[in-house]
């Protein structure tokens, strides 16, 4: 299994490990609302002498299937691909700063988890000086959802609709479970076939609910897909690329938004582009001047 985990030396960074057993991959579970890149490790995969599982954000899991398309070995050694909801990664800045706000020293810190115990859970951090963190959920993400990159808001894919099968938080049952339950939405025959199995050997317990619970657990997931396209449009208008969306709805959805959104939509995308500086033009490799990631 190709997943990401906390770095052992620097709890606050990412990797990108192959896990081979039950135990390694039991010790990387929670979120990690913080830069990773699964599709580092995709070499373990290349090589891999059985059929493996990719779990990753919307966009590892389509850079996952480009990779596919074009790598023989990577096409047939990936046998299940899930895909997290994802509303968008916050730079590392955002964890560090959250610390260093609650009074916790960076090289101090020998744990750190974004959610657990309990659900929506907490943000907790453990320092070597007993000067341990600890952050409701809402809390943390408030403050760390201010840091995501600018490139997230133009993300079409919230769900990760390109995955086997997608999982996210079932918002709609917050204060009615306390351990927490997720949605698992099924993309594909293949995701289906080893969703069924999974649940007949026992593993999991599955419910079916109704489309509308999957919508109002993630409101604002499906809501930004509505927005991209004025976003996209006012980007290109000032001679800035962006990415191209082959097959999706995005004008059709942008139609359906209500006026008030898209005012709001075009008018903090032209704040963005005037604060960030956006129509400058910056070479590969250069970083003095570069718009922050904040």
């Amino acid at each position: 299994m190709l997943h990401t985990v906390a770095d052992v030396k620097n709890p606050v960074a990412n990797n990108a490990v192959f896990s081979t057993n039950r135990t390694s991959v039991l010790k990387a579970i929670g979120s990690r609302y913080a830069p990773a890149a699964p599709c580092a490790g995709l070499e373990f995969i290349s090589k891999s002498k059985r059929k493996c599982v990719f779990i990753g954000k919307p966009c590892d899991v389509s850079a996952l299937r480009n990779v596919q398309a074009i790598d023989i070995s990577v096409r047939e050694n990936v046998g299940f691909a899930i895909g997290i909801f994802c509303a968008g990664t916050p730079s590392q800045k955002g964890t560090l700063d959250l610390l260093c706000k609650n009074a916790v020293e960076l090289n101090t810190v020998r744990a750190l988890n974004y959610r657990g115990n309990g659900w929506p859970g907490w943000f907790c951090a453990k320092s070597e000086c007993g000067n341990d963190l600890k952050v409701p959920y809402p809390e943390s993400w408030s403050f760390l959802q201010k840091y995501r990159p600018f490139r997230c808001y133009l993300c079409a894919d919230g769900t990760s609709e390109t995955a086997d099968v997608s999982c996210g938080d079932a918002w709609y049952l917050r204060g009615k479970e306390e351990n927490g339950i997720s949605l698992i939405i099924v993309r594909n025959e293949n995701g289906r076939r080893i969703l069924h199995s999974a649940v007949e050997k026992g593993f999991i317990t599955v419910r079916q609910v109704a489309n509308q619970n999957v919508f109002r657990s993630q409101e604002q997931l499906f809501s930004r897909q509505k927005e991209i396209w004025g976003r996209l449009q006012t980007l290109k208008a000032f001679g800035i690329p962006v990415p191209k969306y082959v097959g999706w709805p995005l004008a059709r959805n942008w139609i359906s938004l209500s006026m008030s959104l898209k005012v709001k939509s075009v008018g903090s995308t032209l704040k963005r582009i005037m604060q960030r500086k956006l129509f400058t033009p910056v070479k590969i490799g250069e970083t003095k001047g570069m718009p922050s990631n904040e």
